[in-house]
C-alpha cells in the first residue's frame, strides 16, 4: 500500500487501493531459439549474456536483417530498470534531481545504443515504427523485455513464445513493476457507492475469482496470486512463475509529478537521437538531463 500514500510513503494518507500488479519479463520466441539450436534464456543471464545470444540469433541477408536478436532497452519498462540494475538512477528518490548524466546511467544507455549501431542486433526506433503490431509479434525479433500485460496481446500469437526473468545487471536484478489501482474522485456524487465498488475490487472473493484477470497481471492478494487458478488464467504463459519470483526486486519507473512530460516525452525524444546515430550518447544524455531538470525544477512541492 505504501506507494499510494502521500506525501510520505510510510505515514502519508492513503489515496488508492491496489487491485493487481504488473511487471516486466523477458519475452522470447521459442521457434527462433529452436531453429538456431540454442538453449532458452534462464534466470542466470546477465545483459551481456542476452547480447551474446542476440548476436547468434540475428539473421542477415545482404543488406537486409531478416531476424533481430532483441529489441534493445529504450523505454521506461526496460531501460530504467537496467540503469538501476547497474547501480544508476534516472532521477533522485525525491524526484527533484535528474541523475541521467551519472556514469552508470551513461554506460547503460551506451550499451543499449551499441546494440543498434555497433552490434546491429536490434532495430532502431525508425525501424520499430514499421512494425504495425509490434516487433515481437511480427516474429522478426527473438527477444524483448516488455511489460507482463503484453501477454494478453500475444496470447493467440501463431508462434511459440514464453517468458523468463529480466537479466541481471552489474549490481543485481531489477524488474520494472507497479500496481494497477482504484480510488474515489473527490468530486464523486456517490462516494458511498464508490467505496462499495473499491471494496469489491479488493475483496478476497473477487481477487480469487480470476474472472476479470488478464494474463500477465497478478492479483494483489498473495493467496490469490499463489493459487492454482492464477496459473490457469487463459493465455497465461508457461513461465509466469518468474513474475512472482521477481516481486522482491520490483521497482517502479519514478512516476512522480510531470512524469509524462519529462520521461515519456523529453527523455524518449532526446535519447532517440542517439539510437538513430544522429548524436552521441553523451550529447543526448546532456540534452535530456538539462531539459528534464528544468521540468523537475518547475514542480511546486508538495504537489
Amino acid at each position: 500500500l505504501s506507494c499510494h500514500r502521500y506525501p510520505n510513503m510510510q505515514t502519508g494518507d492513503l489515496y488508492a487501493f491496489p487491485t493487481r500488479w504488473v511487471g516486466a519479463m523477458l519475452f522470447y520466441n521459442k521457434d527462433l531459439f529452436d531453429a538456431a539450436g540454442m538453449d532458452y534464456p534462464t534466470g542466470e543471464w546477465s545483459y551481456d549474456d542476452m547480447l551474446m545470444a542476440a548476436q547468434q540469433l540475428t539473421q542477415v541477408s545482404g543488406d537486409m536483417v531478416d531476424v533481430y536478436g532483441l529489441v534493445t532497452p529504450a523505454g521506461h519498462v526496460a531501460l530504467d530498470a537496467m540503469i538501476k540494475a547497474n547501480g544508476g538512477n534516472v532521477v533522485s528518490p525525491d524526484y527533484k534531481t535528474c541523475l541521467l548524466n551519472e556514469p552508470m546511467a551513461i554506460e547503460s544507455i551506451q550499451w543499449a545504443v551499441d546494440n543498434v549501431l555497433t552490434h546491429k542486433v536490434s532495430p532502431s526506433p525508425a525501424v520499430l515504427q514499421g512494425f504495425a503490431e509490434g516487433a515481437f509479434a511480427s516474429q522478426k525479433v527473438a527477444m524483448e523485455i516488455a511489460g507482463s500485460y503484453m501477454c494478453a496481446n500475444w496470447a493467440e500469437a501463431e508462434f511459440n513464445w514464453d517468458v523468463t526473468y529480466v537479466p541481471n545487471g552489474s549490481q543485481g536484478r531489477v524488474m520494472y513493476a507497479g500496481p494497477d489501482s482504484v480510488c474515489i474522485a473527490r468530486q464523486s456524487a456517490h462516494k458511498d457507492a464508490a467505496w462499495d465498488l473499491v471494496m469489491a475490487f479488493v475483496s478476497p472473493e473477487i481477487q480469487k475469482s480470476m474472472e476479470t484477470l488478464k494474463p500477465g497481471t497478478v492479483p494483489f492478494l498473495k493467496e490469490a496470486a499463489q493459487s492454482e487458478g492464477f496459473f490457469k488464467v487463459p493465455g497465461q504463459p508457461a513461465g509466469i512463475q518468474v513474475l512472482l519470483d521477481m516481486a522482491p526486486v520490483a521497482r517502479g519507473a519514478d512516476f512522480g509529478s510531470q512524469w509524462i512530460e519529462w520521461r515519456s516525452t523529453i527523455m524518449n525524444q532526446e535519447l532517440d537521437l542517439a539510437y538513430l546515430g544522429e548524436r552521441s550518447v553523451e550529447e543526448s544524455v546532456a540534452a535530456a538531463t538539462t531539459a528534464i531538470q528544468q521540468v523537475l525544477d518547475s514542480v511546486q512541492w508538495p504537489v
